[in-house]
């Protein structure tokens, strides 16, 4: 028989970490309330360019739901799970002291020096009704006493998928179950009677082509499957552009720099800060690219009087892909699963297989699955006929354009001791720029095109 003697230590190092709480700043030795801390060594480990992702894994009693994936979008932040089925879950915002009620990524990582997230009745209650779904108070950075400090930050990294792809068939595994589908049809349909299987295997041969549209292969269209529903041995591809998802994704870029300078002695300190991100999303034409800048600073002219102001401003510019819901025509990633793997991306002679280009522009043609007029056969109606994927892409533009200042200053006396009075005011101007284009070619917007401009200023 072993025996093991295991002796535990406390950490008081937990115990002393300061909390930054409704009414002030405590320690989680002292505090009875259910909180958590992230704290700024934290954030800057991670490649990161929205607050709510920051929150990640950060603590317990937090789920982080991912957002739609457009570059600089965040996910979604729930604190105890979900309070409503009809109202907002999101939780309140407080910023330097102050409720904050613009877009969470106009924040810029680099400037927070900590994080609070408050998840019980008890830590919120200070903030009434609005804190039901929980609070996360977020400090910015002040200068420090010390040696004045100078920070260059500088991160590249590139964005791409985090799991394989789907496995697809080919355009050889295509044809063939496709036929074993139509033929089984034919057997057990889903009304009357069906035919002999020999007879099915014949017609499933005979109108297979025409069912699907496109024949990719040099063979003949009446002998693409053979009546032993084997693909023909001699059949080998007339081109190559068959997949549709390559051409839409892309090893995207990210780029986050930023510079800060900070100083502080016993009665001021100040804390600069400059950021730009520029991110190229894994989606083609999908990208997003911040300017930001914040000047920190608190007096303390009286023993018994202190104050501050805090000035930030960003800029952001946000191109999306479409993406109007995951079953959408418009989704480049619902468009790309479901377009089948023979039905090619530009248009081609039927029989050499040669591409066909514009004579007028000498681009190539896109196939949009209704070229009859060129001698290329239409997809049929369930092959997204009369639509591009790609060529809507290139042609459409969705656009989000942001400029926001915010200023906070506060006053402080302490009297009697012990007793604080503080008071925060703070504006935020947020101006918001929507533009969106709907080309007239092909798509939603053909044949005229279509065009929407939002601006507004809160």
């Amino acid at each position: 028989q072993t025996i093991i003697n295991i002796s535990l230590e406390s950490d008081s190092k937990v115990l002393n970490e300061v909390l930054v709480v409704g009414y002030g700043t405590t320690t989680k030795g002292a505090f009875t309330g259910s909180a958590s801390n992230v704290k700024a060594e934290d954030l800057a480990l991670r490649p990161i360019t929205n607050v709510n992702t920051a929150l990640a894994g950060a603590a317990p009693g937090i789920q982080v739901n991912a957002g739609n994936g457009q570059p600089g979008s965040g996910p979604s932040v729930r604190i105890r799970g979900f309070g409503s089925i009809s109202a907002s879950n999101d939780p309140l915002y407080i910023v330097d002291g102050v409720q904050y009620s613009g877009n969470i990524s106009n924040i810029n990582v680099d400037d927070i020096e900590n994080i609070s997230l408050l998840k019980d009745a008890a830590s919120s209650a200070l903030y009434g009704s609005s804190a039901a779904n929980g609070v996360i108070i977020i400090t910015t950075k002040k200068g420090k006493l010390g040696e004045p400090k100078l920070t260059v930050r500088g991160v590249q990294g590139v964005v791409s998928r985090g799991i394989p792809e789907y496995e697809t068939v080919d355009a050889y595994q295509y044809y063939p179950l496709a036929w074993q589908a139509y033929r089984n049809s034919l057997v057990y349909p889903t009304s009357g009677t069906g035919i002999t299987l020999a007879a099915a295997n014949t017609k499933a041969s005979t109108d297979i082509k025409g069912l699907l549209g496109n024949n990719p292969f040099n063979v003949a269209n009446g002998s693409i499957v053979g009546t032993d529903g084997l693909l023909n041995p001699s059949a080998q591809l007339l081109y190559n552009d068959l997949d549709w998802r390559e051409p839409l994704m892309r090893t995207g870029t990210r780029g986050d720099y930023g510079m800060s300078y900070s100083a502080a002695t016993e009665k001021s300190d100040y804390f600069v800060s400059l950021g730009y991100v520029d991110e190229k999303g894994y989606v083609i034409r999908s990208d997003f690219n911040r300017f930001n800048g914040r000047i920190n600073i608190n007096a303390k002219p009286m023993k018994w009087f202190k104050t501050g102001l805090n000035i930030s401003g960003n800029i952001t510019k946000s191109n999306q892909a479409d993406a109007d819901g995951t079953g959408s025509i418009v989704n480049p990633f619902n468009f790309s699963r479901y377009m089948g793997p023979i039905y090619p991306l530009y248009a081609h002679n039927s029989t050499t297989g040669e591409l066909l280009y514009d004579p007028v522009t000498g681009q190539k043609i896109y196939d949009t699955g209704n070229l009859s007029s060129l001698g290329i056969p239409n997809r049929p109606s369930g092959a997204y006929a009369g639509r591009h994927i790609l060529q809507e892409t290139l042609l459409n533009q969705s656009q989000i354009k942001r400029n926001v200042l915010g200023a906070r200053t506060y006053g402080e006396i302490t009297f009697l001791k012990d007793f604080k009075f503080t008071t925060n005011i703070a504006v935020d101007i947020n101006n918001y720029q929507f533009e969106d284009y709907q080309n007239k070619i092909v798509g939603d917007g053909a044949p005229n095109g279509r065009a929407r401009n939002t601006n507004s200023t809160t």
